[in-house]
């Protein structure tokens, strides 16, 4: 229960994004996010794309977010509110049907926050693990795999973990991207060029780090998958595969607050006729 409300609430950090302003120095009184926000909402896009050779599977998740905040001292509290996911195609996989349902857990969240960004407590944990235990007696009833049900909350891109180095760089992992392996990237972070409104825009751009990413386990998945198609390329060698990393984030010049979030995540074996990419968009209603 603890690692799936982890995998949800990274979110969370994603639109915090106090600690931005600590991974720029001599840019923090630019980017400081003001405490108090008044209700705004997000309407935020994620899309899973598969292709093998001429077969493309797709699927488009969509749902809207009110984010509010008040300050608490020197912390603030943050209340966000979900609405239900829309998923396109309306033809559901079993593992999409039971990501629906558990669009409950998340729909309403009460976080203490520090004034870096960082998440402090969830305030209505109770609330959530009783809604949890119903929804996991109903999972373990239709004889679904409960631990797997999260998996595909990895579109919860979440800003990079404290500084591993004084370049702005970071460790970011994108959990369950290939079933059970995961992607790690070293992600740096830069300052780009303000938009035309003034707001201050952050880029990160990641490399992939071996270990912990196990190529030759993305390799044999990618070669089971590539042996379904009806015309099978030839299995990827570990060495053969491309991955990327990248997302911009826009920020409010006003209040600090995103205005714009775009991801995007890919895995590509030219030589197989494979690619998988994730795309996460966030924008301010």
């Amino acid at each position: 229960m603890e690692n799936q409300l982890q995998n949800q609430l990274s979110l969370v950090e994603t639109l915090a994004l106090n600690r931005v302003d600590e991974r720029l120095s001599g840019s923090r009184s630019a980017l400081a996010r003001q405490p108090q926000l008044a209700p705004t909402r997000y309407e935020i896009v994620t899309r899973w794309e598969e292709r093998i050779g001429n077969n493309v599977r797709r699927t488009i998740i969509s749902k809207q977010l009110t984010v509010s905040s008040v300050p608490d001292g020197n912390d603030c509290l943050v209340t966000l509110e979900m609405t239900p996911p829309e998923i396109r195609p309306v033809d559901l996989t079993t593992l999409e049907e039971v990501v629906v349902r558990l669009s409950t857990l998340y729909q309403r969240l009460l976080l203490r926050v520090s004034a870096t960004g960082q998440l402090l407590a969830l305030l209505n944990h109770a609330e959530i693990v009783h809604t949890w235990a119903t929804i996991k007696q109903e999972l373990a009833s239709s004889c679904l795999m409960v631990a797997q049900v999260c998996t595909i909350s990895a579109w919860c891109f979440s800003p990079p973990d404290k500084p591993t180095a004084p370049d702005k760089t970071y460790g970011q992992v994108f959990p369950h991207f290939f079933a059970d392996t995961n992607l790690s990237f070293q992600v740096q972070l830069a300052a780009a060029e303000p938009t035309a409104l003034g707001n201050p825009v952050l880029t990160l751009t990641g490399q992939l780090t071996e270990p912990p990413t196990d190529r030759a386990a993305v390799a044999q998945q990618i070669a089971l998958a590539v042996a379904l198609d009806d015309e099978p390329g030839p299995p990827p060698a570990p060495d053969g595969l491309a991955f990327a990393c990248h997302v911009t984030y826009e920020l409010q010049a006003a209040t600090g607050w995103p205005a714009t979030i775009e991801a995007t995540v890919n895995c590509r074996s030219e030589a197989a006729g494979y690619s998988k990419e994730y795309d996460l968009t966030i924008q301010q209603l």
